[in-house]
This record gives structure tokens, sequence and C-alpha cells, in this order.
């Protein structure tokens, strides 16, 4: 692989990195495959990763981010060092021209491969940096990174591929954001004209495909075949294209905090008699949360606490009685569900903040009433984990009027397998985040519960009337949260253009927000049903 051209990429060329411990003469797939990854230095990790992948690193650069992962203030710190500077970030390590707000899925993605190499060297420590300000329950425990550990012991174990499967880990990691490169779409409509026009009448861009489906189709076409090609074994490279596959249809985050319906679900069953596939696709969605945070704080795996890693333990085992055990769709989706729900009504004390005791109770949700199976799943897509901040919700859901409540509760009961289309609130998620959860401490509960009834109202529209057993076809649609018809939103700006903080003193310009904003239907989706 040349070393890497300064002016073209804006990266710094590998030769003047410095690499720490003096071995310039080795290189990212060496070190894996001799055994030496869990030994590098982060500074040596990041430089060879940057060497190896690129045009990878090149395309994170121009990743659109979530309205969530867009930062507001410039990252707390890393673990690199050059010339001097200690505290680096791998962008800032990296880019000579490192710009906070737009390079966040460069630290996104390095720090979910060092923190996977801080697993494999049992550095819990390092792993957990950056959850110091969270109460101990919260943060993720010895136990849950000792499950972690045994998870890669049992990848990197596995015969004949060993080491081998650890680098195709690596590959995967590097290759699963890439479909957020804003120019992906353009370069890959220009590879196929050029190198395979016979298969362009596979691929519909009109359809305004999401990040996960335009990496699947690159990969598909063969555009990052010199990627993968790096992996000696012709197994491996169907195992991490399996996985990329699937992620087009079904993505395990979005499934861990039910943003996608049970329809979603049917696509894990192409991992049946794929273990090793499935084993890679799971511990590359867990480093890659794990790496979610780092635009904020590249010091550690600040996003991979207790509470999420219990969430996707759940959901691994709940997709593994679908692939291993032929579990229905809707059945391995409830069991996510009361799981939540479980969680929720066991809980004696939910101030996380102090010692202090409070008394606060909330009833066991069944994930088969309707009502209460809608309310979970408002509860997962909002990230709620308290029975006080749950209790605020269902004061919301309550709220609602009779139109309003039903048109929600049908929306969020539809599964898309065999009771017509369903939808899947892309990127809700980020709404409840951003809008929600960081601007409503300041609120009394009072204010909370009204702004969450707008929220709740927004999101029933964009659920389109659905409801089991209408649609031509048993179907999942996606719509995304985040889009809002031009000039419907205050500044004439779509959501990714607000300061949430312009709210936060005044949350009943918040609620007249979200009543105004008109959804960004799909074309050709035939949505919104009438009432």
């Amino acid at each position: 692989m040349p070393l890497l051209d300064a002016q073209q990429n804006g990266t710094i060329p590998i030769a003047e990195l410095k690499l720490q411990d003096g071995r310039a003469d080795k290189d990212i797939l060496s070190a894996v495959r001799n055994g030496q990854f869990p030994e590098l230095s982060d500074t040596d990790t990041v430089a060879f990763l940057n060497e190896q992948f690129p045009d990878l690193v090149k395309r994170l650069r121009t990743a659109d981010l979530s309205v969530e992962a867009i930062p507001t203030q410039p990252n707390r710190g890393g673990t690199l060092s050059k010339n001097g500077k200690t505290g680096l970030t791998p962008a800032q390590f990296l880019f000579e021209d490192y710009n906070f707000k737009t390079d966040g899925e460069v630290d996104r993605t390095l720090i979910g491969i060092l923190a996977l190499k801080w697993a494999l060297a049992s550095d819990r420590n390092q792993f957990i940096a950056g959850q110091d300000f969270l109460p101990g329950p919260v943060r993720l425990s010895s136990s849950q990174f000792a499950n972690i550990e045994k998870k890669l012991s049992t990848l990197v174990d596995t015969i004949p591929y060993k080491n081998e499967n650890l680098l195709a880990l690596i590959v995967a990691l590097m290759l699963g954001d890439v479909g957020k490169d804003r120019n992906l779409q353009v370069d890959l409509q220009k590879w196929l004209e050029k190198y395979n026009p016979g298969a362009l009448h596979r691929y519909n861009f009109k359809s305004h495909p999401d990040h996960d489906l335009l990496l699947w189709w690159a990969v598909e076409s063969g555009m990052f075949d010199s990627t993968l090609n790096i992996l000696q074994d012709p197994e491996l490279i169907s195992d991490v294209k399996l996985g990329i596959k699937v992620g087009a249809s079904l993505n395990v985050p979005q499934l861990a905090q039910a943003e996608c319906p049970p329809g979603s679900i049917a696509a894990v069953s192409a991992m049946a008699n794929r273990p090793n596939a499935w084993l890679l696709k799971f511990l590359e969605v867990l480093f890659d949360v794990a790496g979610a945070g780092a635009a904020i704080d590249a010091r550690g795996a600040i996003r991979m606490i207790g509470p999420v890693y219990k969430g996707f333990i759940s959901t691994y085992i709940a997709l593994n009685t679908v692939i291993n055990e032929g579990q229905p769709l809707r059945a391995g989706y409830d069991a996510i569900l009361h799981e939540r729900a479980v969680l929720l009504s066991s809980q004696s004390s939910d101030d996380l903040k102090t010692s202090i005791t409070k008394s606060c109770s909330f009833p066991l949700l069944d994930a088969k009433n309707p009502h209460d199976r809608a309310l979970l799943r408002i509860l997962l897509l909002s990230r709620t984990a308290t029975p006080t901040l749950a209790s605020i919700f269902s004061s919301a859901l309550s709220s609602l009027s009779p139109s309003d409540r039903a048109r929600l509760i049908n929306g969020l009961n539809v599964d898309g397998t065999s009771d017509g289309t369903a939808i899947l609130p892309y990127y809700a998620p980020g709404i409840f985040d951003v809008y929600f959860t960081k601007l409503g401490k300041a609120w009394e509960t009072s204010q909370q519960v009204v702004v969450l009834a707008a929220l709740m109202r927004y999101l029933a529209r964009l659920l389109a009337n659905t409801r089991p057993g209408r649609g031509e076809n048993n179907t999942v649609i996606q719509v995304q949260a985040d889009q809002v018809v031009p000039g419907k939103f205050p500044g004439g700006k779509g959501m990714g253009g607000i300061d949430a903080g312009d709210f936060k003193e005044r949350p009943e310009d918040l609620v007249k927000a979200f009543d105004d904003w008109e959804v960004v239907f799909p074309e050709d989706s035939k949505l919104p049903f009438p009432p």
C-alpha cells in the first residue's frame, strides 16, 4: 500500500507520524497476524490503520453525521500523541486541518477499533475512561467487560481463522460507516458505469438509500474488493459481506432500541448455519457503538455503558433464538420489549446522581397489549431506563387526544410481516436525545409532559396512519425522522440545522415547532395513508 498523499487526502504522510515503538517496517496486517495487535500503542495503531485504509479514512471525513452525532463543543480529548502534544483524538492526530464538527466519524470508527484493542489487552480502565462522571452502577461493570473479552476470545480462537478473524472484524469496522460518505452514491454510480455497467439496473438510486443499504450496494458491486481482499480466506470475505448485507435490512442498534419494527428481523435468518459470520457481525456492532461517543470524548468507549451493554446482550440472545431455534419474529422482538419492561418495573430507586433512595415504581407493561407495546417502543426509542422518567412518558401518552393516541398506538403495533406496511422512524432516538433528554433536565415535570406530547404527535404523523392490516404489501418503509419540509421549522432549516439550545429556556416554542413539522415521506412510498 503506497504512503498517503498528504495533499490529496488532507492528512500527514505516514513517514512523518513517527511511530512510537520505532517499528516503521510493520503494518496493521502483520501486527494482527502475528498476534501483536493488543501490544501496539494507540498512536501506532491509528497510524497503521490510516496507512492501510487511506481511502476509507478519506470517505469518513465526508460522512454525514446524524443529528445527535453533531458535536456542539470541542472534543474532550483522546489518547494519542504527536510532536510533543498529548491527549489527541485520532482525527486530531491525523489531520492538520482537523475540525471537531466534521471529523466525528473518523474518531468514531478509529476509537471503535482502539476499544477492540483495549479489550484484547484486558485494559478495562482505558475502555471505560470518560465514564468516570457516571454513577458506579451505570458504568460498564467488570463482569460485563469480561463477557466482551470472552466473546473476543471465541472469535480469535476459532479454527482455522484465528487472528485472520480479528483482521476480518477490523475490516468490517473500517467499512461500517463508509456508507455515510456524502460522495459515495455518486462515486458508486460512476464506478458502475465504468467497470460494471450491466449492474446499474439493479440499484434504484432515486430511492435515496440509507447509508447501510448504500454500503451493501457498493460492496456487492465490487467497489470495495481491494479492501476485502486483504483477507486471505474466501470464507471470511463471505462472512464480512454477509454481515454487511444483513445490516442493510437489519440495523442491530435500531432493534435494540425498538426503532425498527419486527419485520426488519427477517434478514437475520440468512445467518442460520453461519455462526462465525453472526459472531463477527455482533462484535462489529458492539465496537461500533463503543466508538459512538468519540466525537465528544475519545478517551475511551464512553457510550458502551452498563445499560447499553445489557440491551445489546438481550438483543443478541433474542436474535439467536430467531437464527438458531426458528423463533417467530414477533416473539424475538417481544423478548427485547419484555426485558425493558422488567427493568423499569423492578427498580426501587432511579436517582442515579445521588445515593438518596426515591420511592418510585412503574407497572410491568405487557408487550402483547397494544397500548403497553406502543409505550414500550417509545421508552426504548427514547432510551428511557428509570421508573420516574417512564412515568413522565406514560403521562404524555395519556395526555394525547384520543385520535392522536390511537394513531400512535396503531402505527407502533404494525410488524410489517403479515399485517401490512410498517414504518421505521429513522433517527427518532436522536430527536428524543437532542430535543428532550439534553434539554428536559432544566424543565418542570409539567413542561416535560407537554413537550413529550408534542413530540409524540409528530411521531404519530410520521407513522402515516399505518395500522395492523393496512397496506398493499407486507413491508417496512423507512421514514427519516430528522428531515422536515423546508420552511416548516424555525429559520427554514431542517432539524440538523437547528441549535437545540435555542429551546432550552423556551420549551413552549419547541412544542410549536414540533406541531408545525411536516414529515418528508419517501418518493413512491404511497404514504401517508388517508385517515
